[in-house]
């Protein structure tokens, strides 16, 4: 079932005043853990697809941003082109699995 990001007490006029976009992006989080308390971060990266760029962008995580300014090349990093190509989410349970 989708999440309802204009209900349970929600401020439906949050993204329509002057928060940023950290501040949004927690609200978001915050909302996702009411429904799935096991989540612990929601990150959004760019892609820029003239010069085949990935870079980390804005982060919902409580503690140091575990990938500040990070950038590559996405035709460089198989995980993450086979998830852009497959449209699925990336789902990590335990950061400190990664290389």
């Amino acid at each position: 079932m989708p999440l309802d990001l204009m209900s349970q007490g929600s401020n439906p006029n949050f993204f329509n005043t002057e928060h940023t976009l950290a501040q949004r992006i927690r609200w978001v989080d915050d909302l996702i853990k009411q429904k799935i308390p096991k989540v612990n971060r929601i990150a959004v990266a760019v892609y820029d697809e003239k010069t085949d760029v990935l870079k980390t962008f804005v982060h919902s995580t409580d503690i140091e941003n575990p990938l500040p300014l990070y950038e590559c090349k996405l035709s460089d990093a198989p995980a993450l082109l086979a998830i852009s190509q497959s449209g699925k989410p990336r789902v990590i349970n335990q950061m400190s699995d990664l290389p």
